[in-house]
């Protein structure tokens, strides 16, 4: 390798931090995608949580009568 002019040296340092700002930007972009399922995947454990409490609950753990009670 020879020395390059200033002005290849320029291109060639532009070049090579824009593809090093392709990697940045992406990993940033997945970051906040993960950040997001994080938060849904926490709120649907929620959900699921009340709905088993829900489902498990019959007359003698609740306020419902027995008449209502499955057979």
């Amino acid at each position: 390798y020879g020395l390059l002019e200033p002005d290849m040296q320029q291109r060639t340092a532009e070049s090579l931090s824009e593809e090093v700002g392709k990697p940045k930007s992406q990993i940033a972009r997945l970051k906040q995608e993960l950040s997001e399922e994080r938060g849904d995947n926490h709120r649907l454990r929620q959900r699921n949580t009340e709905l088993a409490a829900l489902v498990a609950k019959d007359s003698h753990n609740s306020s419902r009568p027995p008449s209502t009670a499955p057979p």
